[in-house]
Parts: structure tokens; sequence; C-alpha cells
């Protein structure tokens, strides 16, 4: 990985995206737009990518990354994400914005609005668009390749919900449990049903280690939009949690 500012970091949040060779058209599209661009003085950026193409190093050095890894085009996004939340400065960040190339904010004031959301809500780790687990179909052989994986110990109290992509705010504390576990799970092909098992287990290894999750109100397509998706099956409740779900 490339550290590419020289001075060490005031911010206390750091926002990660991660894009491939084949999807990262969909920076300039989407997620870099200008509500993104006029927020980036006030925070670190760390880009993560998954293989090279003709274009990719200019327009990625445009963006002045203040972190820029690149690695085999294997694994899907959360691959990615684990690469890149394992060679980040440990105990540097309060905040970390998970991101996929193709998710863009439309509300100029998205990060104070995050921030701010997390300030008054102390108690939750986690905060992205939440899937009920109960209405979501569950790709076949979930259970199986859990425990192959050697994840099969989460699903005895497995998570109600979980984050679609793993995008959203995450405090540092939910970062550590995943850091300390081995990481995000993933897998080391592209195999999209086995990539969806993953999504859903980083959610569980979280929520078995008594973390709290809240959907971002209004509804994450009212704030953190994705593609050009005007609609999202959500969870039913806002708070999610060990100790209490939200009647």
């Amino acid at each position: 990985m490339q550290r590419l500012s020289e001075q060490t970091s005031r911010h206390t949040t750091v926002v990660c995206v991660a894009t491939s060779a084949t999807t990262w058209r969909n920076l300039s599209k989407y997620c870099f737009n200008y509500t993104f661009k006029n927020q980036r003085p006030r925070f670190d950026l760390a880009l993560v990518c998954n293989g090279s193409c003709d274009g990719l190093h200019s327009y990625i050095k445009s963006l002045q990354p203040d972190y820029y890894l690149e690695r085999a085009n294997l694994g899907f996004d959360l691959a990615a994400f684990d690469a890149l939340l394992k060679l980040l400065p440990q105990g540097r960040y309060r905040n970390f914005l998970l991101l996929h190339d193709d998710h863009w904010f439309e509300d100029d004031t998205w990060l104070d609005s995050l921030l701010q959301l997390a300030d008054a809500q102390p108690d939750i780790a986690v905060f992205g668009n939440l899937i009920d687990c109960s209405e979501d179909k569950l790709v076949q052989h979930f259970e199986i390749i859990s425990r192959v994986l050697g994840y099969g110990r989460y699903l005895d109290e497995p998570s109600p919900v979980f984050t679609q992509g793993v995008a959203g705010l995450y405090r540092s504390s939910a970062i550590d449990i995943w850091l300390r576990h081995d990481g995000i799970p993933h897998i080391h092909n592209n195999l999209k049903n086995l990539a969806e098992v993953c999504e859903r287990l980083a959610s569980f290894m979280l929520y078995h280690e008594g973390c709290s999750f809240m959907q971002i109100p209004p509804g994450y397509e009212a704030f953190l939009r994705h593609r050009d998706h005007l609609s999202s099956i959500g969870a039913p409740h806002s708070t999610y949690s060990k100790k209490v779900i939200q009647p």
C-alpha cells in the first residue's frame, strides 16, 4: 500500500472506497461527485482497487487519496475492504466509512449528518443499509458454506440483519473486532454466491461480539444512494442488538 500523504493526518474519519479494474469508472459517475469532493478536506481517503488497467492510475492520482492499495482482482469488494483495513494504521481513526464505487451522496451535508448520527447514538457501532435476514433469501447451502469456511459458530445465534455490501459507517470498535478475528470473511475467487455468504457473515461476527446496528435514517436510498436504484427492501426496525430489538 502507498501512503500518499507525507503529513500525519489530524482527521478522525477515514473513507474507504473499493473499486476494480472493471468498475472504476463508477467513481467519476457516482462516488466522487461534487458533494463528496466538497467535503474532501475533512477526512482521509483510502482507495483499494481489485486489478489494474489503462487509465486507472492517472485517475486515481487525480483523486489524491491518502492511501492507495492495488491487489489481485479476486474476492470482490469484501476481500478488497479486508486487505485495506488490515493495512491502515491501527488506532488512528475513530470512524470508518466503507463505500463501493457506485455509492454516492446527494445531500451536501452528508458527512455532518453521519457524524452527528453517530454522536447521538453512542451505543450503536454500525450504521448502514440493514437487510432483514428473515425476509432475505439466503443463497443455497448457506450453512454448509459457513461451516466449511470456519464460521459455523456464528450460526447458533445469527444476527437478524446484515449490512448490505458491508457499506456504512463503522466505529473503530467494530473494525477492531474484524481485525481480531482475521478480518472480514472473504473468498479468493469470484463466485458471487460465496461472496454473498461472506457478506452476511461479516455482520454476524459483529453481532456475536455485541455490536449494535442502526439503519441510516430515513432509509439508505434517501441518504446514501447506490447507483440508480430508487428503492430497497430494508429491515423493519431501525436498531438491532443482542440486548434489545426495537419494537
